[in-house]
């Protein structure tokens, strides 16, 4: 889980390692970042051969300035229709960018909330 860069870095590690963890959750990522470079490692995700099927949760608070990379980012998942894959993008009101770290925080709530589950670990063992 990361926010903002740190939520950029959560998806990096998707596309270039996905077998490392079970769910990733970016949330107000900074997914525009460079011109949009992130999309560029999105194409060796299809090459990757999937050990588990993961799953990926990204949320933004409403008044975030990244609601249109958040946007363009939750339609190319929408298209790109990985195997494997299954995802939630959703929309926190009223939340800014700032806010949204120290509101959604504890990470447990995130996880009960589109896991459904009470504790789990997202390592494989």
């Amino acid at each position: 889980m990361g926010s903002s860069y740190g939520g950029l870095f959560t998806l990096y590690a998707l596309f270039n390692e996905p077998n490392l963890f079970r769910g990733y959750i970016p949330t107000s990522s900074a997914s525009a970042w460079d011109t949009n470079h992130l999309y560029s490692y999105a194409k060796s995700f299809t090459q990757k051969k999937l050990t588990h099927p993961i799953r990926l949760y990204s949320a933004i608070g409403e008044f975030d300035d990244l609601m249109p990379a958040f946007d363009d980012l939750s339609a190319f998942f929408v298209k790109q229709n990985f195997k494997g894959l299954s995802f939630k993008f959703e929309r926190i009101a009223g939340l800014g960018h700032a806010s949204f770290d120290s509101a959604v925080r504890p990470e447990k709530m995130i996880i009960e909330k589109f896991f459904g589950v009470e504790s789990f670990s997202l390592i494989e063992k």
